[in-house]
């Protein structure tokens, strides 16, 4: 299942995203199954003209398969998709303005040639750091082409060294370009951080807490080079802590230290799950005896590191194997539940300590068998962001009540209701109950019926999924005199912006009315520079963006 929140998403809505960018052609580079179940990343062209689009593909084509023999997506390459979107500029290149304090100027011949996104060189007066301007048109772009997008990566025509990083990864055309995309996915994909002084934001990959019991990639200490290293002998960068002496986030032409490739993973299992399909595709079943098969189908990763475990009613039945089979002598009277639990229990990642055995995925089942209450119908439907639950009797026998149950996971359940019964009835018997306020996400439901002498049993379990989606954009990064914030939801909230520097302290805060979208320009000119983070809060949703002010 994909995240909920998309970090890289248009800001907008649909049909507005499609009003004002182009639909392009589309080359597929990498297709590994359904954009729905894979991490999509797409490549975008700026400063191509018409005639070097085939360029674009070929070099786009390049730099990915390159991506896919460093680890871990050498090992995780099931798990994506590529494809590379052909969009067109009036001239070739980058603009160089020749406004970098970092070098004597004009490093480069000044131009200013007329590309689609408006990428540059000298963003914050920095020769390399080379930006689309036009950074809400890239993604406007790429929603318009490939909506399902996860990862954008823009390749600008342009042999100058430089890119940068950001929720598009962007990288020149010069003879590093692989490795300067690879440190770009690095920022963009994991939020990793330089392992160089440049400031001590935190990040998996970057703290100043040098404890070495609290530090955050303690899992890793005293293993494959990790340690907890100074990235300066004195002043501010000397409480700045790297994992590694030798990362690719510190030096091009290194790999990915044992932290910066667990940050990896541990984004590959926030978008997608290796559980790719299943079988019977409903999770609500009626035995269909004398035996009834179970199935998986799932994303490997190479080498295979999943392990599968099946468990009836909380009984482990198998440790092995994509399928079952259940026997009807198997099933408990009324309703069982079947689950098929998915952990990958890769070495190249430590994250998940100290857990059961990896990143753990799962599919469950309700199986029905027969109840001695004639239970005609149990319907569970999501309305108004409310759980509405509909149940019928053809026929009740001394029932005295019934429990409704909840829970989160189809497996541990809680009353939330009670209900009396009918009592004695040949006749149909309708039921309703309303739940305000299911959970985000996979919701499940039962019935406890009980009789006149505390006997019990449990009807199928029925489910619901809400999502309360949210999609933002933050920009530019860096900032220099406005930050602009956009952030579109699905429900009516109201909406706080905080920003805080790097001791903790707010900067700026402010509420806003209830509403499902936002569109604010937060003035920072008078921010020191420097990185600060911003706090975006709105209904359920708390999200959490760094940026830097020039």
């Amino acid at each position: 299942m994909k995240q909920l929140i998309i970090s890289t998403a248009c800001f907008v809505l649909c049909f507005a995203c499609t009003a004002f960018a182009q639909v392009f052609p589309v080359e597929n580079i990498l297709v590994n199954g359904l954009n729905s179940k894979r991490i999509n990343l797409v490549y975008l062209a700026d400063g191509y003209q018409i005639a070097q689009l085939d360029n674009f593909v070929t070099q786009a084509t390049t730099v990915n398969a390159s991506l896919f023999t460093q680890t871990p997506f050498l090992e995780y390459k099931n798990f994506f998709n590529a494809y590379a979107i052909k969009v067109p500029s009036t001239q070739s290149g980058a603009k160089h303005p020749g406004t970098a304090t970092d070098v004597t100027e004009p490093a480069s011949p000044v131009i200013n040639p007329s590309n689609y996104f408006n990428s540059s060189f000298d963003v914050g007066s920095i020769h390399r750091l080379l930006v689309p301007a036009n950074g809400a048109q890239v993604a406007a772009v790429a929603f318009s082409n490939v909506p399902e997008y996860d990862q954008l990566l823009l390749l600008v025509n342009d042999a100058e060294y430089g890119g940068s990083g950001g929720f598009v990864a962007t990288s020149s055309v010069h003879n590093s370009a692989n490795e300067i995309m690879y440190h770009e996915i690095g920022h963009s994909f994991a939020n990793l951080g330089d392992e160089y002084w440049f400031n001590c934001a935190e990040r998996k990959n970057r703290t100043a807490n040098n404890d070495p019991l609290t530090n955050i990639w303690k899992n890793w200490l005293n293993t494959n080079g990790v340690g907890i290293y100074a990235m300066g002998a004195s002043g501010a960068s000397s409480n700045c802590y790297r994992p590694h002496q030798g990362c690719k986030m510190q030096y091009l032409g290194l790999p990915f230290c044992s932290v910066c490739k667990e940050a990896f993973i541990d984004r590959i299992y926030q978008l997608v799950s290796p559980i790719d399909a299943f079988l019977p595709a409903s999770n609500n079943v009626v035995f269909a005896g004398p035996s009834m098969d179970f199935e998986l189908t799932l994303i490997l990763p190479n080498p295979n590191t999943l392990q599968i475990e099946w468990l009836l009613n909380g009984n482990t039945i198998a440790t092995s194997g994509t399928s079952v089979s259940l026997m009807e002598a198997q099933l408990s009277p009324g309703s069982n539940t079947l689950q098929a639990r998915v952990t990958d229990a890769t070495l190249l990642s430590r994250a998940y300590w100290p857990g059961s055995s990896g990143y753990l995925h799962s599919v469950t089942w309700t199986i029905e068998s027969a109840l001695p209450v004639e239970l005609l119908d149990f319907q569970v439907r999501l309305l108004n962001e409310q759980a509405v639950l509909d149940w019928k009797t053809a026929t009740e026998k001394a029932s005295a009540y019934f429990e409704v149950q909840k829970s989160s996971d189809g497996l541990d359940f809680e009353p939330i209701a009670k209900m009396d019964a009918a009592g004695n009835s040949s006749s149909e018997r309708q039921y309703r109950l309303i739940d305000p306020s299911p959970g985000n996400g996979a919701t499940y439901y039962r019935l406890k019926h009980v009789d006149m002498n505390g006997a019990f049993e449990y009807s199928p379990v029925r489910s619901i999924y809400r999502i309360d989606k949210i999609r933002y954009e933050v920009f530019p990064n860096p900032a220099d005199d406005v930050l602009q914030v956009r952030v579109q939801t699905q429900n009516s909230d109201s909406f706080v912006l905080q920003i805080f520097d790097m001791q903790g302290r707010q900067v700026f805060g402010q509420s806003y009315e209830p509403a499902e979208a936002l569109s604010v320009d937060i003035p920072v000119r008078s921010l020191p520079s420097g990185q600060y983070s911003l706090h975006i809060a709105t209904g359920m949703n708390h999200i959490t963006k760094s940026f830097e002010k020039l």
